[in-house]
């Protein structure tokens, strides 16, 4: 199988907003906190961010893909969810253990990335329908020899990455076994290019410094 590693990490880079300090450095706490498992507050949001209720309001309206609860409480952000999805993520804190939800494969390496913490993802292969575990360790590189798994990418277009990032990106973005059923991946798979799991990590870690770095 033929990838373009760079082209990938090149495409994504040039569909991801330019957000200004302020919104990376929220963005990076609304990760870390939804990654506890509970809804967060606009009041704790404020508390630990420092910012006023008029700028902090400011800020979230500056991005896109929150979502929230009835009780007007955030519970997803671009890629991590308290909604259950496909991809269920076991994180081991020092002092608990929490569980939260990916929107796709690649959602779960850059939170992993991110977050710098033991976990574990779990998933489904879209081939044979076989139960994957990815144990992704704290600061380390894991054992690719024991996770030969591939993880399918398709660059949208800008518009349709902008607009509805669940279909368009997040939608696409699986992960497969091996590299049979890579071959034997389902046709709405045809357009899309596979990536070994150290390779989909590179994407992961260039989105990160991209998106929520200066």
């Amino acid at each position: 199988m033929e990838q373009s590693l760079q082209s990938a990490i090149d495409g994504l880079i040039d569909l991801l907003p330019r957000l200004n300090k302020d919104c990376r450095d929220l963005s990076q706490l609304l990760y870390f906190e939804l990654a506890k498992g509970k809804a967060v507050t606009l009041q704790h949001l404020k508390s630990i961010s420092g910012y006023s209720d008029a700028r902090l309001i400011t800020l979230l309206s500056q991005l896109n893909y929150l979502q929230y609860n009835d009780d007007r409480s955030i519970v997803a952000y671009r890629g991590i969810t308290l909604t259950p999805t496909q991809y269920r993520i076991e994180i081991d804190f020092l002092t608990e253990k929490t569980m939260v939800f990916a929107w796709c494969a690649f959602d779960s390496l850059f939170l992993a990335d991110l977050l710098k913490q033991n976990m574990t993802v779990f998933a489904e292969c879209p081939s044979c329908h076989q139960a994957i575990n990815l144990a992704l360790a704290n600061k380390k590189t894991f054992d690719s020899t024991k996770y030969p798994l591939y993880m399918s990418f398709i660059l949208p277009s800008r518009d349709n990455y902008n607009e509805d990032l669940a279909n368009s990106f997040c939608g696409n973005i699986h992960f497969f076994c091996n590299e049979i059923c890579v071959e034997n991946a389902p046709h709405k798979f045809t357009d899309n290019q596979f990536f070994s799991i150290s390779d989909a990590l590179k994407i992961a870690k260039q989105r990160n410094r991209t998106y929520l770095s200066s």
